[in-house]
């Protein structure tokens, strides 16, 4: 049986390019905080699988991590992400872990530390 390619699945739910199998930070790449409502919507359909949620979830935490990199402040949709991390940690582990790695100084620690507060 061969996994399927969920990067590719999601493209297409999503109106996006499929990306090409080099493309390792698909998901970081192509985050848009303007479409973050579209990705918690997908996310908690039924129709989306748990492969898909993966990259749903990466694309989210791009998108927050864009947003609030000015401010280096959580933006008010950091709550709907958090509930969905909190909900199924075990699936979103590696996902935990490495935006988990980021601290001051680096661009991103705010979310590094609103992710660990999961735990």
């Amino acid at each position: 049986m061969t996994t399927p390619d969920y990067r590719a699945m999601l493209a297409a739910r999503l109106g996006l390019d499929v990306p090409e199998d080099w493309r390792q930070d698909w998901a970081w790449e192509v985050a848009d905080y303007d479409r973050l409502n579209d990705y918690h919507a997908l996310y908690t359909s039924a129709a989306v699988l748990d492969g898909e949620r993966e990259h749903l979830m990466e694309m989210m935490l791009q998108a927050i991590a864009d947003l609030g990199h000015a401010s280096q402040t959580l933006p008010d949709a950091w709550q709907p992400v958090a509930s969905l991390l909190r909900a199924r940690p075990d699936l979103h582990a590696d996902t935990i872990a490495y935006w988990t790695q980021f601290e001051a100084p680096h661009t991103w620690a705010f979310v590094g530390t609103a992710v660990r507060a999961l735990r």
